[in-house]
């Protein structure tokens, strides 16, 4: 692949990226994923997004990282409209720097033609402004900081379990330092010994280095687990917010206790 200096993002290093989201609203024709969606996500801060299938969440995902546009309302980053940065090819790169996106499908993450660390070499040079050399110093540092065996990144992605993909999904998102990371769904495909590498990683690299996180789940250990403050979806709109422990403990709307009444059926079955 060839790389021109017009094509690498080397912007001055920023602390943290503040996100609001203003009567944000989503249709697919007669169709609406997302009406009237309104929250901060402060720079730093570890914010998660709960709901059951169709709730809105994914979509609300996409919209943060500017793979869909919202039909409806603003989503604006450190008061920047985030439609207008897109814009630009410049602006794009620079928003690809700062937020990143870890999905639950590794198979869309990695191209199974190339041996990983040529899918974590391109990231570092393009948004990371490395060269080769730089690029592969990079990714010897991200995947000895998340712990990650250094010869799975000499592997073609069939060669490694679905949880060992994840893993690197993460520090292919990682490589650039981004400000942000958002997970939509990130873990909920993982055994629970796994998940929970995952989420100590997540949150390791959070506090470590200051990056803020949105965790996209329907699980809600995962996400109390790695999450300060809590969004609740129903039907495409926002029906509580608040302190994550505070939600979860004293749920105020009926959906939010729905959600906590299910999972605590499933963790009593589980133990009988």
């Amino acid at each position: 692949m060839t790389i021109t200096a017009d094509e690498v993002a080397v912007p001055a290093r920023r602390t943290g990226v503040r996100i609001e989201a203003r009567n944000v609203r989503r249709a697919y024709g007669r169709k609406t994923a997302v009406r009237d969606v309104s929250f901060v996500l402060g720079a730093g801060e570890r914010v998660g997004i709960v709901g059951e299938s169709g709730s809105g969440k994914s979509t609300m995902a996409k919209i943060v990282t500017g793979l869909e546009r919202p039909s409806d309302g603003t989503v604006t980053v450190d008061g920047q409209d985030l439609a207008s940065l897109m814009a630009t090819r410049a602006g794009q790169l620079e928003y690809r720097r700062r937020v990143q996106l870890v999905a639950q499908d590794t198979t869309s993450t990695f191209d199974p033609r190339h041996r990983i660390r040529e899918s974590l070499r391109v990231p570092a040079q393009i948004l990371g402004g490395h060269d080769r050399a730089g690029a592969d110093q990079a990714v010897g540092q991200i995947t000895a900081e998340l712990g990650i065996d250094p010869s799975w990144v000499d592997r073609y992605p069939g060669e490694l379990s679905g949880g060992q993909r994840q893993r690197m999904s993460i520090a292919r998102a990682l490589i650039v330092r981004p400000d942000l990371l958002v997970c939509d769904e990130a873990v909920s495909a993982l055994d629970v010994s796994v998940q929970g590498v995952v989420l100590n990683l997540l949150k390791r690299y959070s506090e470590d280095h200051g990056a803020g996180l949105m965790f996209v789940s329907h699980g809600l250990p995962a996400t109390a687990f790695v999450t300060r403050e809590l969004v609740v979806m129903n039907g495409g709109e926002v029906v509580e917010s608040g302190r994550t422990l505070e939600v979860l403990e004293h749920p105020k709307h009926p959906y939010t206790q729905k959600l906590v009444d299910a999972h605590q059926a499933v963790e009593e079955d589980a133990a009988s």
